[in-house]
C-alpha cells in the first residue's frame, strides 16, 4: 500500500524547469506567475510576444503592419 501512496505522490508533483517540486499545475511557488512562452513564427525560439515573434524578428512584423494600415488609409480615401 505505501508504494502505491508513493505512485500517486509522484505523479501529482511535477518539476518544473527551475527544478523545484511544485503540487500546483501553474508551477513552483516561485515561477507560478511567468509568463508563458510559445515558439516564435520564424525560427522556433521561445518568446512571450503576443505576436509570436521573437526580438529578432519582431521588426519584420511591424513593418508589416505598418504598411497594410498605410495601404487601408489610401483605400479609404479612393474609395
Amino acid at each position: 500500500m505505501p508504494a502505491l501512496i508513493t505512485a500517486i505522490r509522484a505523479d501529482s508533483i511535477s518539476r518544473k524547469p527551475c527544478g523545484h517540486p511544485c503540487v500546483r499545475p501553474e508551477g513552483c511557488r516561485i515561477h507560478w506567475k511567468t509568463k508563458s512562452h510559445f515558439p516564435c513564427a520564424v525560427c522556433g525560439k521561445p518568446t512571450g510576444s503576443s505576436s509570436g515573434r521573437c526580438q529578432s524578428h519582431i521588426g519584420s512584423y511591424y513593418q508589416n503592419w505598418y504598411e497594410n494600415r498605410l495601404r487601408q488609409r489610401i483605400r479609404a480615401i479612393y474609395d
